[in-house]
């Protein structure tokens, strides 16, 4: 697996406890690269949630796109700090200040076979799934990352809709202390 590619003893042990904490079956398709870069980032802060973006709905081509963008199953999601939120799927990253969110709310919106990252007019719709579907109204608006497919311009975000495997857990997490 890691022929020729010289690695230091402990970043193999890190790689090797990650190829085995990820489960892999024969079928996944998965980079050396990218295990190791998922091996080596920070891990999340203790004051931190990670909430998985369902991605049920993803067809193979939007599954392979999504591995070779984002590093594949699992890695689409919002971690939730106590300061902000950072969503990422495929290569939409988007981090919004808490301060920022004005509204969290379970969406009926009717997305048809929509599955991938899509915006209109500030609104932007971000799912593997339709179901668990959840807006967040921001004000004032946040700006993606710069991104090759979208030739590095930077879109305004006013709604985010994105589609969570647990959309409670993850509406309850933004509810302020008291009203948990």
């Amino acid at each position: 697996m890691t022929a020729g590619l010289k690695l230091s003893p402990q970043i193999a042990a890190k790689l090797k406890a990650h190829i085995k904490a990820c489960s892999l079956g024969p079928n996944d398709l998965v980079s050396v690269g990218t295990l190791l870069r998922q091996a080596l980032e920070p891990e999340r802060g203790m004051d931190t949630t990670w909430f998985a973006i369902s991605e049920a709905g993803l067809g193979p081509i939007s599954a392979v796109t999504n591995t070779v963008l984002a590093g594949g199953r699992g890695r689409s999601g919002v971690e939730a700090g106590p300061d902000q939120i950072r969503a990422q799927m495929g290569d939409f990253k988007l981090t919004v200040p808490r301060a920022s969110i004005r509204s969290v709310s379970r969406s009926q919106a009717d997305v048809g076979g929509t599955r991938g990252m899509h915006h209109r007019s500030g609104r932007w719709l971000v799912n593997g799934s339709a179901d668990g579907l959840v807006e967040l109204t921001i004000e004032p608006p946040c700006y993606t990352e710069r991104r090759p497919t979208e030739m590095f311009i930077r879109w305004k975000v006013k709604s985010l809709t994105l589609s969570f495997a647990d959309p409670d857990g993850f509406i309850a997490a933004l509810q302020p202390p008291g009203q948990r």
